[in-house]
């Protein structure tokens, strides 16, 4: 009998997976193939493919992340074909396997049905295959490494809880070869959380929890460096990955703490309306979250009188269902303290909506909520243990692993360009389901709630014509304008604005393959599609790509052996012709200087070109143009070097 109940009970564990397998297809994948952005996430399939043919990154080009992701794509292409295809096939899969890993840790707490409720929610909220490339990799990561984190610690006692501890330990490390900002603050928030838990328990942790992740921390880390030594490129991925990043950004730390801790509202060039929104109002959110978990299935509603029957939905009678709403109004009404959370919500979207953003629900109110009781579980362990009803120390590591990622993403950029919310929203909604002080019913009625309204919007944004590769902001009707095929054998099945198919072949009629050319801007998946050769070492410009350094030693390249073609793609809103003004934020919110020397070089070289057409020049009918296409295709302007005019 037990036999086939277990039958049974993994019968129905597999036709979940296979489900959310399904779901995560019909959603994912014909959507992804509208839409192809040049600028960053075609460069994974575009570094892929010269990993492909022999180079390797820091020894043979200079690439400013890590190298797992680049790696992955590489042996997708060798397996399935080069094509963007295979790079979508091996996309597709991390999602998979990052939802998987998600579902199987809100298994330890809760029902299929509420996992696959949460999984299949946070699907409709990322529906395409898009991201920059090599974020996915570092979600893919901290999935599996909270799952190890979770089952390791739930079964401390069992020897295989050791093993657990060790992967969790080792796929932290894998984080630093996908973003090293990523895996650097992570593994750096993360030890600091176990060791304050160490210190308060050497003998239950130190042996049982500390030294089992330890080592499979350092496992992974000596896999990554003895992977880099087999391949010459220790050093250089040294100075491209740590120590000239600090010169690409040149913001000071304390700066770049600030920025990272409020969300990007406080930084050197904020404003008071974006310290209000962005870290005054989730404050005081958060500070009514606290409140919440007090008692938080209370919170909305009180008794009207004395009565027996209890306010949770556990211990409600379920008799005469057609009398329920009544009874409920009834018995009992609304707090006013309610009015408080709401009042506040509306101000944080009407705050969004004149600062022209709108995740102050998703990223801001749980990165400041997270942040606060990462630092209650810190100093009052016991206590927070108690307030919370969560798992110890299982919830303060989580929050230090997202937390650690979000920091990271934040300090990437100043401001808000990287207001990343795939952590937050993934330990929100399992902080939920781990909670003791929430019944079971309220989890289920949470969980459908959150997919109800997840697919509600998705399905406002498909009937919009708003979803597409190059939505990244569910912009109306893009989806219907990413319709036409790029003429290449590489990108079959895929479709792209009219803009874009036209600037690939303006440029396929003039750049022939094995021409040299150079690529001013963010659009090196090009170098892939037209089999250009770049003579630098660099394929992307952007001033977050280069230091000083590298931009004097690109300039020395390209006047000893000048290209046949430069394509200016217009990146940043200024063409190469364009001059400087002075401005200190010319070339965007980093290093000026190094942006500042290959631009300037550029201009004294471009004397030496003919300018030949540009993708404006493909309507000259004055139709309205894409703009809001991330790559700003309509920019594009090609110039040939005039010793090669007559070829």
């Amino acid at each position: 009998m037990n036999i086939h109940i277990a039958k049974s009970k993994r019968f129905r564990e597999s036709s979940s997976l296979l489900l959310l397998f399904i779901v995560i297809i019909l959603i994912s994948f014909p959507l992804s193939l509208y839409g192809m952005n040049w600028s960053d996430t075609s460069q994974i399939f575009h570094f892929g493919n010269k990993i492909l043919h022999g180079d390797f990154p820091y020894r043979d080009f200079d690439y400013q992340t890590g190298f797992i992701g680049i790696g992955i794509d590489a042996f997708f292409q060798k397996i399935l074909g080069e094509n963007y295809l295979s790079s979508l096939i091996a996309r597709l899969l991390v999602k998979t396997t990052t939802l998987f890993f998600f579902y199987l840790s809100c298994r330890q707490f809760a029902s299929r049905l509420i996992s696959f409720s949460l999984c299949s929610g946070w699907l409709f909220m990322h529906p395409v295959l898009y991201r920059g490339g090599n974020d996915n990799y570092v979600t893919l990561f901290l999935s599996i490494t909270s799952f190890f984190i979770i089952i390791g610690l739930n079964n401390l006692t069992k020897k295989a809880s050791l093993i657990y501890l060790t992967t969790a330990g080792f796929f932290l490390a894998l984080v630093m070869a996908a973003r090293q900002s990523n895996g650097a603050i992570c593994i750096a928030v993360t030890l600091t959380v176990l060791f304050i838990y160490v210190f308060r328990n050497i003998k239950k942790y130190l042996l049982s929890v500390l030294a089992p992740f330890l080592t499979g921390l350092f496992l992974g880390l000596g896999l990554i460096v003895g992977f880099l030594l087999w391949n010459n490129s220790l050093s250089q991925a040294l100075y491209h990955l740590f120590l000239g990043a600090s010169e690409k950004k040149n913001i000071s730390t304390f700066l770049s703490l600030m920025d990272a801790l409020s969300g990007g509202a406080i930084y050197h060039n904020s404003s008071i309306a974006e310290i209000i929104v962005y870290f005054i109002l989730p404050l005081l959110l958060s500070v009514v979250v606290f409140i919440l978990i007090g008692n938080p299935e209370k919170f909305v509603f009180i008794q009207k009188s004395n009565s027996n029957e209890l306010t949770t939905p556990d211990n409600k009678t379920w008799k005469n269902r057609t009398n329920q709403g009544i009874k409920v109004f009834n018995k009992y009404y609304i707090k006013p303290i309610v009015i408080v959370p709401i009042l506040l919500i509306i101000a944080g979207l009407l705050g969004n909506k004149i600062l022209g953003e709108n995740n102050i629900l998703f990223y801001d109110v749980p990165r400041t909520f997270f942040s606060l009781a990462l630092l209650a579980s810190c100093i009052f362990p016991e206590k927070s243990k108690q307030f919370f009803g969560l798992p110890y120390p299982i919830f303060p590591l989580l929050m230090a692993l997202t937390l650690g990622t979000t920091w990271a993403m934040q300090m990437s950029w100043p401001g808000r360009p990287y207001t990343d919310d795939d952590a937050l929203i993934f330990l929100a909604t399992l902080t939920i389901i781990m909670s003791t002080k929430i019944s079971i019913n309220w989890k289920k009625g949470l969980a459908l709630a959150f997919l109800l309204i997840t697919a509600s919007i998705f399905s406002v944004y498909v009937i919009r014509d708003a979803i597409g590769v190059e939505a990244k902001y569910y912009i109306p009707g893009f989806y219907q304008n990413t319709r036409y095929p790029l003429d290449h054998p590489m990108t079959k099945f895929v479709r792209v604005t009219k803009e874009k198919s036209q600037a690939l072949s303006m440029l396929q009629e003039n750049i022939k393959p094995g021409d040299s050319c150079f690529i001013y801007g963010s659009a090196s998946v090009l170098y892939t599609l037209l089999n250009c050769q770049n003579p630098t070492r660099i394929d992307i410009t952007n001033s977050d790509a280069l230091t000083l350094k590298i931009a004097r030693e690109t300039v020395a390249v390209l006047k000893a052996n000048p290209p046949k073609w430069i394509v200016d793609t217009g990146k940043g809103n200024f063409y190469i012709q364009d001059i400087y003004d002075g401005s200190p934020n010319f070339y965007g919110s980093f290093n000026q200087l190094s942006p500042k020397e290959l631009h300037t070089e550029l201009q004294s070289l471009i004397g030496d070109y003919q300018f030949v057409t540009s993708v404006k020049d493909r309507f000259p009918q004055g139709e309205k143009l894409e703009t809001r296409d991330q790559d700003k295709v309509f920019r594009f302007r090609l110039y040939k070097h005039s010793r090669n005019q007559a070829g």
